[in-house]
Order: structure tokens, then sequence, then C-alpha cells
């Protein structure tokens, strides 16, 4: 499991910890070729020794739109890859600080541009019972505590700032259930960290009937970001446009778009107009059927 957002930024539970020597993260700045040498601190606030496993990874845009570290085993591409620890095991006895070298090594031919990753420290697998969802059964899990810091690597030289729509917005009525969602995925394209701003506008007729807006995240370089909105208060019935507008921009503010239509027909009251004609058409056949017109001649 990828570690969440929340538990990277100098990160300490009540079982490990690892931090930098000071501040939250590990930034730099530096050129191509050069080597970048720093230290971390690996904490034990446990009453108990502890070895903790130490790696470096890649950070990527989770699907929520925030930071997230790579799972030991996942493709190290970048930060993960150039990284190297002077230890990758350690064991500390309750209540210790150990300080742990590393070095970057930045490539030769690396483009100008924002690359994020991490170290992690991660303690052995524990087991833990948990009643089954039958209420009869035991379930056995293994549990791997893990936190990390982030690194921050920034390569001065020409800023490139692209958002692009990798899934264009479309819309989904769920007629029954009385709301309407848009979906769209953006991604970051540029060779810096995003942080945009989103809304979704409904039209009827060229006019902006309602504006929603839209919760976004900052992006890292070449991260995506699914977009959902949800519309429940929507009218009765007729035609809709919808616009999703993001903003971006450090330099300079920039925009991009993506448009959709959606179509609302009042379907429960069709049905039931039309199983009330079936019903009235149905009553007046049978009282036709009960009803005799007798002719007597006169004498």
């Amino acid at each position: 499991m990828a570690l969440p957002a929340a538990a990277i930024s100098g990160a300490e539970t009540n079982s490990i910890g690892i931090l930098p020597l000071s501040g939250d993260w590990l930034v730099y700045k530096s050129k191509p070729g050069e080597q970048i040498n720093d230290t971390v601190v690996v904490h034990n606030p446990t009453d108990q020794t502890v070895t903790v496993k130490l790696y470096p990874v890649d950070a990527y845009t989770t699907t929520q739109g925030g930071f997230a570290l790579q799972n030991e085993t996942s493709p190290r591409k970048q930060v993960g890859q150039w990284v190297e620890l002077s230890d990758s095991l350690v064991t500390l006895k309750p209540g210790e600080n150990r300080k742990v070298t590393f070095r970057m090594r930045v490539p030769e031919q690396l483009l100008p541009g924002e690359y994020a990753g991490g170290i992690i420290a991660e303690l052995p697998p524990r087991s833990s019972n948990v009643v089954g969802s039958d209420q009869k059964k035991n379930v056995q899990l293994s549990i791997v505590e893990r936190v990390g810091v982030r690194i921050y690597l920034t390569i001065p030289g020409t800023v490139r700032e692209s958002l692009q729509f990798r899934k264009p917005l479309g819309a989904a009525l769920h007629y029954w259930k009385g709301y309407v969602d848009f979906t769209a995925e953006l991604l970051n394209e540029g060779n810096i960290s995003a942080k945009p701003k989103g809304s979704l506008q409904i039209l009827r007729n060229g006019q902006v009937i309602q504006t929603i807006p839209v919760s976004l995240d900052a992006m890292l370089p070449q991260g995506a970001f699914p977009i959902h909105v949800r519309w429940t208060d929507y009218p009765l019935w007729g035609k809709y446009d919808v616009v999703l507008t993001i903003t971006y921009g450090e330099t300079r503010e920039l925009t991009v778009q993506s448009q959709t239509s959606v179509m609302i027909i009042p379907w429960t009251w069709i049905i039931g107009i039309a199983a009330f004609l079936i019903f009235l058409v149905g009553a007046i056949w049978l009282l036709k059927g009960r009803v005799h017109i007798v002719i007597t001649p006169k004498k």
C-alpha cells in the first residue's frame, strides 16, 4: 500500500519515525551531474528494540490528488533510483535516535524541472487476528507499518507549465438516484508541480444557472488527477451544457477547459402518466364490456 500524504512530512508515529536534521522535508536545488550528501534521523519512540528497514522510492500523485510514496517493489526511475543509503537496516534500542547518511547522484542529462521521492522507514510485519464477516472465523492479517520523509529536487532551467485533459468531461445521469455524475481526468504535462483550481458551470440556453466548485490538490509533474463532481439539485427536464474550467500557473494564469452536455428527461412523470393512461383505457374497456343496451319494440 502506498504511503498517504498525511504520513509524509518529517514522519513519526508511536512506533517509528524518520526525520531530516532540520525542517519537515528534504528540499534541494541542484545542477545535472552534481552529488548531494545529507542525513536523516531514524527514531524509535517505543520501549522495545526494533529493526528498521530503510529504502528510497519515487513519489506519485494519488487518485485522490495527494502526494504519496511508492511501494518498495515499485519501479524506481527518478529520486528512488538516484538515492543511495549508507544503511538499509538499522537496529534501534528503546528511545534511540540513529543518524543515517545518504547521497543523491543527479544524472548528467537530467532536464530542468521538479522531481520528488522519499526515504521510507519500515518495521517488520506483525500479525493481527480479526473477526471475519461471518462472525465465526478469525482472519489473520499481516500488518506492515512504514513512514517516510519527502525529497524534493529542483533542476533550474526553463519552466514549462501544462495541464491537459487525459480524459474529457463526461456525464452519467442517475435519474432514479437523483443526481448527475461528471467525471474527467487531468494530466500535468509540465516539468513543475501544479496547484490548479477548478469550477463546473451548468448552462441552459447559454445562461449559467449553477456553478459548482471543484476540489483539486497539488499535482506532481506527469501526475494524473481524476475529477468527480456530483450535481444533485438539477431541474426537472431540459438539455444543459456543462463546462469544466481549470486555472493554474505560477508565473501567469493559464486555463484549460472541457465540455459536455446532458439531457434530463422526467421519466418518473412520463412513466406515471403512461401508467395512468393504461389504467384509464383498461377501465373504460372493462366498463364497455359490462354495459348492455336492450331495445324493446313497441306493441
